[in-house]
């Protein structure tokens, strides 16, 4: 399969510069090279084009939303080369950057989809990511993500096409464990499936995995959008990155998502995202590459 590699270099999301240079040091420490596996054509598209914004613009837009404009921006950007890489075959895998980046490749995934009741978002991440503007605590929007493919934030609802991306049972949210009090709210009113850790922990991680497949499959869906927050990783593992809680999956736990995940054969994007090497410490960036390396021997088993 062509593995199309976009780089997201965005930090705006998450207003903690470092992130942006995760596809860079990704890219320097040899993530091309793992992406090339017998029966994978990988080629790098580059990095998405960033408008420059001081902090003084951190406002600008919403004040309750940081560099909202330029996230919006960078989304548009990233959807129209997600959307056109599916659709010519290939298999996009946007790395980031902050998880405001969802906006965008959601967005051109469902386009290229180009049908609701057959796309589905599968969200790995310690954080539900579905605050609307005015629930979020922090005026981040790598914490909005989701709200805006629901559609139930209009500032957030327009990316690349307007309206809803995904439907809301159709989100599936695995390694949660830092859910912020509007946004429990949000999960029960639109019925978002959530399995935190908690949860994952008494059914353990082969059922957590095979339930949100077997649910994906039931309703005959088969276009599935992978979005991977390395946070959703304990930060033993995973300590360069910007939001760690505590609890989360070991590696080889970690590694087994992403095998089982792609190999159904119905995920047709993925994100890998949040590693901020500015905080790394010496592991996050190999644990980062072991993923990578993961990601393309499941890829490659497909053929």
């Amino acid at each position: 399969m062509k593995i199309n590699v976009i780089g997201m270099p965005i930090f705006y999301g998450c207003d903690n510069p470092g992130v942006d240079q995760g596809p860079s040091v990704m890219r320097e420490s040899g993530t091309i090279g793992l992406l090339h596996k017998p029966g994978n054509e990988v080629v790098d598209l580059g990095d998405i084009d960033m408008v420059f914004a001081s902090q003084s613009e951190k406002y600008k837009d919403d004040k309750h939303a940081k560099f909202l404009s330029y996230v919006l921006d960078a989304s548009e950007k990233l959807a129209k080369k997600v959307d056109s890489s599916i659709s010519e075959g290939s298999f996009p895998l946007t790395i980031g950057g902050d998880h405001s980046l969802g906006l965008g490749s959601v967005a051109g995934a469902s386009k290229a989809c180009g049908d609701l009741d057959d796309f589905a978002l599968i969200w790995f991440d310690a954080h539900a990511d579905i605050n609307t503007i005015q629930t979020s605590p922090s005026g981040n929007v790598h914490g909005m993500p989701i709200a805006g493919g629901i559609g139930i934030d209009d500032k957030l609802s327009h990316v690349y096409f307007d309206g809803i991306k995904v439907r809301p049972e159709n989100v599936h949210i695995i390694a949660a464990r830092d859910i912020d009090e509007g946004e429990v709210k949000i999960i029960a009113d639109n019925n978002i499936d959530v399995y935190d850790m908690k949860k994952v922990r008494e059914i353990g991680v082969q059922k957590t995995v095979k339930e949100v497949l077997e649910k994906i499959k039931a309703k005959g869906i088969k276009n599935i959008h992978l979005s991977y927050d390395i946070d959703g990783i304990d930060p033993e593992f995973i300590e360069g990155t910007g939001t760690r809680v505590p609890g989360g999956f070991n590696m080889e736990e970690a590694q087994y998502v992403i095998k089982e995940i792609i190999g159904s054969g119905l995920v047709k994007s993925m994100d890998l995202v949040e590693f901020n090497p500015r905080l790394e410490k010496g592991i996050t960036l190999a644990h980062c590459l072991e993923l990578t390396d993961t990601i393309a021997k499941s890829i490659a088993k497909l053929h």
